[in-house]
């Protein structure tokens, strides 16, 4: 176990993390307490990590995210998560944003006064020793923050959920030395009554034409049934017409049912029809400009960034320069390198 553990804490390979878990796993008896992880968490990260992959196209993208939600005792309840940002780091892992963390921390804390930073979620298999630099980083915020690892590599026989919790502890090395490892905790889906609703539309509601949104597939079915309702309703203009005309001998008990299914049928230039109608147009039109403005927003905010990161780099290329120039200005042709083979 110490072993695992020294290579856990210097972040040697991935495969002496998972020796490090399974080691703490066995140096503790359960001490911990569950973790609830509600269902709207997991459709969150699983949309990051889909969105990320149809922008990049690329099948073995990670995303990095924080958990939010209450913490009592030994008990954890994570209720909802937010993306980060961040950077690739050069020996593996990623360093995160501190002042977008710091300000997500602040948003969240004024929509959710009850809530605070639990932990942070990543994609891909078990922890590995570069989770461990991004672990360090939350406990600036968090004081014992808990790792949520989603791997998206499933089987096509596996029935379980591929999620598994983590938190850090510090296991003794052989020396006796402290050396912050990962040990896995249990965890239960916790679903409200809300979520419940929203997760069996969500399901229930899957388009069924590739790369189609559920808003399409929606008004597809509604203006086909609009479609056999008109035609249904043209074949009693027909039948009445001819009826009328005396090419159809009437059928009272048939004429009562043609008048039971045509009050049924709501009158469109009623002024109530027509408020009604206009209400849903005002809201369905107000939601599409809603979608678009934040989707806007959601570009203009990544340009910008980018714009950002472009006047970093060229205001620090400007100061390399600015360098290079004022010490040739210094010191001339001086060569440092020839310099130094004369003292030695």
């Amino acid at each position: 176990m110490a072993a695992a553990a020294a290579a856990a804490g210097t972040g040697s390979s991935s495969s002496s993390s998972a020796s490090a878990v399974a080691a703490a796993a066995g140096a503790r008896d359960d001490a911990s307490g569950v973790v609830l992880v509600h269902p709207m968490v997991i459709m969150n990260i699983t949309d990051h990590l889909t969105r990320v992959r149809q922008q990049t196209s690329a099948t073995t993208q990670r995303v990095f995210g924080v958990l939010y939600g209450k913490q009592s005792g030994l008990s954890v309840e994570v209720t909802t998560s937010f993306e980060l940002k961040y950077a690739e780091r050069e020996g593996g892992g990623i360093e995160i944003s501190k002042s977008y963390l710091e300000k997500n921390i602040q948003l969240t804390k004024e929509v959710f006064q009850d809530h605070e930073l639990v932990g942070w979620y990543a994609t891909g298999p078990g922890p590995i020793a570069a989770d461990m630099l991004t672990h360090r980083d939350i406990l600036a915020h968090s004081d014992n923050p808990v790792l949520l690892k989603l791997d998206s590599d499933i089987a096509e026989d596996q029935r379980d959920l591929p999620i598994a919790v983590f938190e850090s502890i510090f296991a003794e090395a052989a020396d006796g030395s402290r050396t912050l490892v990962f040990s896995p905790l249990t965890y239960k889906i916790q679903a409200g009554e809300a979520e419940t609703v929203t997760l069996e539309a969500v399901a229930n509601t899957r388009p069924d034409v590739e790369n189609d949104s559920v808003l399409t597939h929606t008004y597809a079915k509604t203006a086909e049934a609009m479609r056999r309702l008109s035609e249904r309703v043209a074949v009693l203009q027909r039948f009445l017409r001819e009826v009328h005309s005396g090419k159809i001998t009437p059928d009272r008990h048939l004429l009562r049912l043609v008048s039971d299914v045509v009050a049924r049928i709501p009158t469109a230039d009623s002024s109530d029809f027509r408020g009604a109608l206009l209400s849903d147009v005002s809201d369905t039109l107000l939601t599409t400009l809603v979608a678009a403005m934040a989707k806007g927003a959601a570009g203009l905010s990544q340009v910008l960034g980018r714009l950002e990161d472009g006047k970093d780099a060229a205001a620090l290329s400007r100061s390399r320069a600015y360098g290079a120039h004022a010490f040739a200005g210094e010191y001339g042709d001086y060569d440092m390198g020839m310099d130094m083979g004369t003292d030695a």
